[in-house]
């Protein structure tokens, strides 16, 4: 009997003035040992990625403050014609009777593919406001991009802090990336407290 593995070939993208590491083509499982090797071996920095803050690249925080009634704003790129907000999820949080850790009681998911997702939850909860009780978990938003022709290409973006940002990243990345950091959604941090999303 003979056996094989089938052959992977890893992708490996860094940017030093991001310290952004995304690693394809390999499994999941791979990736944090990839990246260490990667960071022995070429940045000559054992455990550069393996901090407690290594994950730590997106937030929520600026939706959080403005509350339900927060919009994008992309007036900074011409060709985004339209941002959604197609889904947003609100966890219940409080502490424990038991434990007095902060854990999640229950959740709510609005989706709305034809305005805005967390317009709607907030008329769906009256009265609420996101903060130390609601807090926000996810939100999916829908960014239209002008092309030329009659229809706008749409991507779709899951943006989960602290350490996800979920999109086809084959056309748009840059500017995807450019528009969550000017609507403060990008935890920047100097390359040489630099992380690692292993997307």
């Amino acid at each position: 009997m003979i056996s094989f593995r089938a052959a992977e070939h890893a992708v490996l993208s860094y940017s030093s003035t991001t310290g952004l590491l995304k690693i394809g083509g390999v499994a999941k499982a791979r990736r944090a040992d990839l990246a260490e090797l990667f960071a022995d071996k070429i940045l000559g920095k054992p455990e550069f990625f393996a901090g407690d803050d290594a994950q730590n690249l997106y937030t929520l925080d600026p939706v959080q403050r403005a509350g339900f009634g927060f919009a994008f704003n992309h007036d900074f790129d011409p060709g985004i014609q339209r941002v959604q907000i197609t889904e947003v999820q609100v966890d219940r949080v409080g502490a424990d009777p038991k434990t007095g850790e902060t854990r999640t009681f229950y959740s709510y998911l609005a989706r709305d593919g034809r305005d805005n997702a967390l317009a709607r939850l907030g008329e769906m909860m009256p009265g609420a406001r996101l903060g130390s009780d609601w807090r926000l978990n996810h939100i999916v938003l829908r960014v239209h991009f002008a092309t030329g022709g009659k229809s706008a290409k749409k991507v779709t973006v899951k943006l989960k802090p602290p350490a996800h940002a979920m999109f086809k990243r084959q056309q748009f990345e840059g500017r995807i990336m450019t528009l969550l950091r000017r609507n403060g959604l990008l935890n920047d941090r100097d390359a040489s407290q630099a992380a690692v999303a292993a997307e």
